[in-house]
């Protein structure tokens, strides 16, 4: 398996630390946790403006009424 270093600042570290001794488990499993969740996240977001920019170029847009009711369901109401 590859390894990589990272620095991290010195409360980063202390709370890592923490967390190892009071769960037992090795800060590689913690920083390995943390990246696949980020990534997982990054990828998820980089796809969906990637397809969004795609629908706009495409003249895919939302309708006013659409928008309207995306507002609505957050109880937001839009003033002309």
């Amino acid at each position: 398996m590859p390894t990589t270093s990272i620095r991290i600042d010195l409360e980063l570290e202390k709370r890592l630390r923490t967390i190892c001794k009071l769960t037992g488990r090795p800060k590689a499993w913690y920083v390995r946790q943390a990246l696949e969740a980020y990534l997982a996240q990054e990828e998820w977001l980089t796809e969906a403006i990637r397809e969004g920019i795609k629908a706009a170029e495409e003249g895919r847009f939302a309708s006013e009424e659409d928008v309207r009711a995306a507002f609505a369901g957050w109880g937001v109401n839009i003033e002309d």
